[in-house]
């Protein structure tokens, strides 16, 4: 008997799917990052660290969120004790451990696809622990305090889902004294 083909019907396209890289960004951010501080009015003139951040978009140009950091950092500082009725030099060894905890908005700017500038002013507080070695024991302190961030920075975009880019930031901070208030004016 003779054979009839059919041809099969041809299949139409999906439709197109709307990606978030259309005008709108991700609803929420998650930075980890590297953050390195130099508190001029400590001892411990280097701190090194980790933050972690997050940012809820509510729209292409404005987020709320937060960030928590910890940075650490050590001097030894060589010291005149007087021992008896000699001075001798010692070494004095200064840690200092210092979280932040921040919260606020934050501002980005698209000037082209894959990069994205931003600035934020984040309020909250920071932790300060201190310990100081000596040749005979230690003594250790904690203080917490008013802190302040007001940074730029700028993020390039290198997959779908992962940024680089720096960040600085000025981060004021406010410690009670015995002598009176002390304002240390930081850089992150």
């Amino acid at each position: 008997p003779p054979t009839t083909a059919t041809t099969p019907p041809t299949p139409t396209p999906p439709p197109p799917v709307e990606h978030a890289s259309s005008g709108m960004p991700a609803r929420l951010e998650l930075d980890l990052g590297y953050v390195y501080m130099r508190p001029a009015d400590e001892v411990v003139k280097s701190l090194n660290g980790f933050t972690v951040a997050g940012f809820y978009n509510v729209n292409s140009w404005l987020a709320f969120g937060g960030e928590f950091s910890g940075l650490y950092g050590t001097a030894t500082e060589t010291r005149q004790f007087m021992v008896g009725d000699m001075k001798k030099d010692f070494d004095v060894k200064t840690s200092l451990d210092r979280y932040f905890y921040l919260f606020g908005p934050q501002m980005t700017w698209h000037p082209c696809e894959h990069t994205r500038v931003f600035g934020h002013v984040l309020v909250g507080g920071v932790h300060d622990r201190n310990e100081v070695s000596f040749p005979d024991g230690s003594m250790r302190s904690s203080a917490d305090a008013f802190a302040l961030a007001v940074g730029v920075g700028v993020d390039v975009q290198v997959t779908r889902h992962f940024s680089v880019g720096p960040s600085f930031d000025y981060v004021p901070t406010h410690f009670t004294s015995p002598t009176g208030d002390n304002w240390q004016n930081n850089w992150r």
